[in-house]
């Protein structure tokens, strides 16, 4: 059996997976309230998260590239206070590399 069929089976339905969707499904009215696709939200949160090196995005098709890139126009809007319900929705912000800090 295909390798890639048999992880995907183990991850849908499961705990990990209804946990899962309980976040997304709590992010969606954040996403409303700033105006954004919870795509957007999440590429945008990506880039304002210090813990995030790098944000490699996909599209299939030019007008999902056009969307992805509206993200930037708000990250503005990520306050410190929105990025920190964000974070105790996810629930799986990193601690504080004390190696890493000035």
């Amino acid at each position: 059996e295909d390798k890639f069929a048999v992880f995907m089976k183990g991850q849908v339905g499961g705990e990990d997976w209804n946990t899962t969707v309980e976040k997304v499904t709590k992010l969606k009215p954040i996403a409303q309230r700033l105006g954004v696709t919870q795509s957007q939200l999440a590429l945008a949160w990506c880039l304002k998260n210090e813990n995030v090196a790098s944000v490699i995005t996909g599209a299939s098709r030019p007008e999902q590239i056009v969307e992805n890139v509206k993200c930037l126009q708000i990250l503005d809007k990520l306050t410190l206070e929105v990025l920190n319900e964000i974070d105790g929705i996810l629930g799986n912000k990193p601690p504080l590399d004390p190696a890493r800090q000035d």
